[in-house]
């Protein structure tokens, strides 16, 4: 699965949310809160299989965020 359908996937499951697309972010998507907030970066972190810093947890706003997230961990591996 690329970065870009994983960040989707990812998020829509985090969000509970059918239909997640790349260009949503915070302001796109209702449930994406505070708490929303939290339910990615913990959705992220168990499927790294690591923890985020935080800088890394802050920067997050969007989908394409994460997915840049995802491609700076598969590149490190």
């Amino acid at each position: 699965m690329q970065a870009s359908q994983l960040a989707c996937a990812l998020v829509s499951r985090a969000l509970r949310t059918e239909v997640v697309g790349l260009e949503d972010d915070l302001y796109t998507l209702p449930s994406w809160d505070s708490l929303g907030h939290m339910a990615i970066v913990a959705e992220l972190e168990s499927h790294l299989g690591a923890r985020l810093t935080p800088d890394q947890v802050v920067s997050i706003a969007s989908v394409r965020d994460i997915e840049k997230l995802l491609a700076s961990f598969t590149a490190r591996r």
